[in-house]
């Protein structure tokens, strides 16, 4: 939030990697004034709001929001932080976690492009090298007690509020033949995790 955002080395203080992409989308979004970059976050955290609206729930009885997004988005963002705690929603900002069990390329947190799209791909199974039902079983324990020790803040989380990246040349991954893969007993494994 104090960040001076027209020097773009602050993007290198996340610790992920800086490509072209993030380096570009920072300097359009510097090309922007105050009141466009305004008009974005609020086209976001608006749609954010009337997701609840729509859906008739009660957005009043939560306390938190987790912001997702690709690095670069910066003045955007701090745009929205304040406009979400207009809302009385508290903001939650965290580097996505690079996990062997993080399937699909999935990244919840802030991220940065990859260097190696390909790379990414044949390393989605990794957890195949150790999944058993003994993890899984470890992983459910461990998953209840910190659901039940975090409650209060789990019923105060509103969700993710993500912002998507578009326009990307399109990524054809081919299968290697080396690469993981889940056996049919541990996507099953997999599925009673996830359905926790």
């Amino acid at each position: 939030m104090e960040s001076d955002l027209t020097d773009l080395r602050y993007l290198y203080k996340y610790g992920e990697y800086v490509s072209d992409c993030e380096i570009d989308m920072a300097n359009h979004l510097n090309s922007l004034s105050q009141e466009e970059i305004d008009k974005m976050a609020y086209t976001y955290t608006n749609g954010y709001k009337m997701g609840f609206e729509n859906n008739n729930i009660d957005m009043s009885k939560k306390k938190t929001v987790n912001i997702r997004y690709r690095l670069g988005f910066e003045r955007m963002v701090r745009s929205a932080i304040l406009q979400f705690k207009k809302m009385g929603l508290e903001p939650v900002l965290y580097r996505a976690a690079v996990l062997a069990r993080q399937r699909k390329n999935f990244k919840v947190g802030y991220y940065s492009s990859s260097p190696n799209d390909q790379y990414d791909y044949d390393h989605r199974y990794d957890l195949a090298l150790f999944m058993d039902k003994a993890l899984t079983d470890k992983l459910l324990v461990n998953a209840r007690m910190a659901y039940e020790h975090y409650e209060d803040l789990c019923s105060d989380y509103a969700g993710p509020a993500c912002i998507e990246v578009f326009g990307e040349k399109d990524f054809k991954p081919y299968s290697n033949p080396y690469a993981n893969s889940l056996s049919d007993k541990q996507e099953k494994l997999m599925v009673d995790y996830k359905s926790l």
